[in-house]
């Protein structure tokens, strides 16, 4: 591997830590609501629009050819080349700061439920300012310690997860996830927009393009992670609504940790969510490093600086002033996470790379190789 680049796989390994943890933990709620007993059908509907997506990035990042044979090595040099500097500049500054919004959503999510779950009485801005140092720290080392953590971090979690889904099933209640019929299509159609929502932060890791050594993988790496985040998607969601049902999932705040809690192999393991807890703020750590990781390497691009670590302390300061000013309350951070962050995913992960791939189509850029 060349120095300071990492593989597609490492790069698709740090995308799939960081969704993961929102499709267990958020999906099934809001999946539950819309889809009832199909709820788990969705995450499964939902693995053709995340290969749709996959397909997309993989042309855009492999296909498209400037007429003066410039190569496009990132997301950024691509909308440069199929919108005009104008319009990419403008998109570079739009993703930069969307990408800084929900860093700082994150963070303070991750905060309070820190705050209210396990040190009470520990102000929010404390566990703010430890984990913005860490990451600090994080983010301005080198790339390759980066990929190889979420490398090693997803397979801990997928051998978890395969233990969790043996130890569960005398749990599960089939009555609560079957029958499931032709009446419940449109209903599995709106809940699966959840999951492809989640899914469509993708496209974000090709901000890094200039990074990644082998990016003709992205379609072998991409497909597997949409089969994947389905498939763990239809886990979560069975596993919640066949022990609970659709109704009690649909008003529970965290219903796979409750699920958790029924689990109890031969006495051993009564708290096994403990094990989970500690997945989740690896996966939200994960999640905020990603985003400054992206913003800062489109910072660089944009701004041709020599390094990107020269961007990361201002940001990291805004950073900070966003996640204290972004809301007043725990409820209306987590409204404006499952709500509003899931529609501009999918506008900034799949519409307009969706309009870039067209503009590129329509102007025959696309060589296919």
């Amino acid at each position: 591997m060349s120095k300071n680049k990492i593989s597609m796989f490492q790069v698709t390994a740090m995308f799939m830590l960081l969704v993961i943890a929102p499709i267990v933990r958020g999906f099934p709620v809001r999946a539950a609501g819309i889809g009832g007993k199909a709820a788990w059908v969705a995450a499964l509907v939902s693995i053709i629009p995340n290969i749709l997506i996959v397909l997309i990035v993989h042309n855009l990042m492999n296909n498209v050819k400037r007429k003066d044979g410039k190569i496009l090595e990132s997301l950024t040099d691509v909308f440069d080349a199929v919108f005009g500097k104008v319009i990419g500049s403008i998109l570079a500054v739009v993703y930069v700061v969307w990408l800084i919004l929900w860093a700082a959503i994150e963070i303070r999510l991750v905060a309070e439920r820190l705050t209210s779950t396990m040190l009470i009485y520990t102000p929010y801005r404390f566990f703010l300012i430890t984990m913005l140092i860490v990451i600090f720290f994080f983010v301005r080392g080198n790339i390759k310690s980066y990929g190889r953590f979420a490398e090693v971090m997803l397979e801990l979690f997928g051998l978890v997860l395969v233990f969790i889904c043996f130890t569960v099933l005398p749990n599960i209640e089939i009555k609560n996830l079957w029958p499931v019929t032709t009446y419940d299509t449109k209903n599995i159609l709106l809940a699966s927009t959840q999951s492809t929502g989640l899914f469509s932060i993708f496209t974000f890791s090709m901000f890094i393009g200039n990074k990644i050594e082998d990016k003709e993988k992205i379609k072998k790496f991409g497909i597997g992670a949409a089969i994947a985040t389905g498939v763990v998607g239809a886990i979560g969601t069975a596993i919640t609504i066949g022990i609970f049902s659709p109704e009690v999932v649909a008003s529970l705040s965290q219903p796979f940790f409750m699920a958790l809690k029924v689990i109890n192999v031969f006495g051993v393991l009564e708290r096994i969510e403990a094990i989970f807890i500690t997945f989740w703020i690896v996966a939200d750590f994960m999640a905020v490093s990603y985003c400054i990781l992206m913003a800062t390497n489109i910072c660089k691009i944009k701004c041709k600086l020599s390094n990107r670590r020269i961007t990361v302390t201002p940001i990291m300061l805004i950073l900070y002033i966003l996640s204290i000013m972004i809301a007043n309350s725990y409820f209306s951070l987590q409204v404006f996470s499952a709500d509003i962050c899931l529609t501009l995913h999918l506008v900034f992960g799949l519409a307009i790379p969706f309009i870039a791939y067209i503009i590129a189509r329509t102007r025959k850029m696309i060589v296919q190789r």
